[in-house]
């Protein structure tokens, strides 16, 4: 969980106050259900938009690794990904034991293309990662014609594109499996969490049968994460953010608050639990969300188009940009800056938190040579993540917080500030 110094921040996308409260009241109610019902509960409502075989983890890395070790996927195997994402996703594939090759980005979609897919692929390549970065569809019709005759297993990376459709259909629906995050940036959260679905019928039984014997994450641990969240909602109101900023921190330093990265990652080192179920109050939070699927991703949609009309305006061109096909749905809007560190200054002056997905290019920079990872070899990529900004346009924005965001816009590139 990253710490921001504004009211708006970019970090809480579906989140709010009255839902939280929501949750805790429902936590009662269903105080002595069993979880497993509860995350049945949960599976038929997200049914009603994926319409597949549906699991849910303690986050999305570990929902990619779950599947790629339930297809036997192992050391000296390799999996394909795009240079330019969270860390998380190479972090994922070690944990099968297997070897992330990453590829470069064409530059206004942020997605990798087909023809560089092609010169990597080999005989230890068992499965490729396709993001839809930031809710933008990939080439995925193409890249799954070509992996089909290959015999490679699709997975789609939709942690950033909850609610974006290519051709009328949900992104998620076309690759073997695909994998959503609904951490707290996410479009639509439960603060952590992550769901896998699985589209190819011959691999349901495997995913099946290896779910059943992991574990759900201890109850108390998943309280604490749902309080953690209450009280980071709080500190974040606008009322009472004067104070508020110093008890985040506060909560922090003393450890109350956990990152929803352990400090681990970096290192690629891993911990006995790392395979989890959905806790249960992460799965009461997940359900309220989820029935208000359509609001959610309508008022995504429509901040989206508001700040994307003044940006426009300001001859500016937002990355990545959505074809006449497509409807991309995305929490964040971004583009890029020549300097980023005084657009930062700004915008957090004045009370709105600025993102920089990605800037590693891959986010946060490894620590751990198992990564496989060398930023030089990423033109694109690299150069992206120098000057790429991205502002909220989440469900939880009001209209006047939109208005707000317009005006500093518009203040800022008034001075004439270089962009690209």
């Amino acid at each position: 969980m990253k710490k921001t110094l504004s009211f708006l921040n970019i970090e809480y996308g579906s989140i709010s106050f009255s839902k939280i409260l929501k949750s805790f009241f429902l936590s009662f109610i269903f105080s002595f259900s069993n979880s497993n019902k509860l995350e049945d509960k949960l599976r038929q409502i997200v049914k009603k938009k994926l319409k597949k075989n549906i699991y849910f983890l303690k986050n999305a890395r570990s929902s990619l690794g779950f599947f790629l070790k339930s297809q036997g996927i192992k050391k000296n195997d390799e999996v394909i990904l795009s240079s330019f994402t969270c860390l998380a996703v190479p972090y994922g594939i070690l944990s099968c034991g297997a070897k992330p090759v990453y590829l470069d980005i064409d530059k206004r979609s942020l997605n990798f293309n087909l023809k560089n897919l092609k010169k990597k692929i080999n005989n230890n390549v068992k499965a490729v990662v396709v993001q839809h970065t930031l809710g933008k569809s990939a080439d995925i019709q193409n890249i799954k014609k070509f992996l089909k005759k290959k015999n490679i297993l699709l997975i789609e990376d939709c942690a950033l594109s909850i609610g974006s459709r290519y051709k009328n259909k949900i992104l998620g629906t076309f690759g073997d499996a695909s994998i959503f995050s609904m951490e707290l940036s996410k479009t639509i959260s439960s603060g952590w969490g992550g769901i896998l679905l699985v589209n190819n019928k011959f691999l349901v039984e495997k995913v099946k049968k290896e779910y059943s014997f992991i574990k759900r994450e201890n109850s108390f641990k998943s309280f604490l994460k749902h309080v953690q969240i209450f009280l980071s909602v709080i500190c974040y109101n606008k009322s009472l953010y004067f104070f508020g900023k110093f008890f985040y921190s506060l909560f922090y330093k003393i450890k109350l608050f956990k990152p929803s990265s352990s400090p681990d990652e970096v290192k690629a080192k891993f911990n006995h639990n790392f395979f989890e179920k959905l806790g249960r109050f992460q799965i009461i939070f997940a359900i309220i969300q989820w029935n208000i699927f359509d609001q959610i991703i309508l008022k995504c949609l429509n901040n989206y188009k508001k700040l994307n009309k003044c940006i426009k305006n300001l001859n500016i061109k937002t990355l990545p940009k959505a074809n006449q096909n497509e409807t991309l749905v995305s929490n964040r809007i971004c583009f890029l800056v020549d300097n980023r560190k005084k657009f930062e200054n700004f915008f957090n002056i004045n009370g709105v938190a600025v993102g920089k997905w990605f800037d590693g290019p891959l986010s946060p920079n490894p620590r751990s040579k198992l990564f496989n990872y060398n930023k030089k070899e990423f033109k694109f990529a690299k150069d992206i993540s120098k000057k790429i900004v991205n502002l909220p346009c989440n469900s939880s924005l009001s209209d006047f917080d939109c208005q707000h965001i317009i005006i500093l816009l518009n203040k800022y590139f008034s001075k004439k500030n270089n962009v690209k």
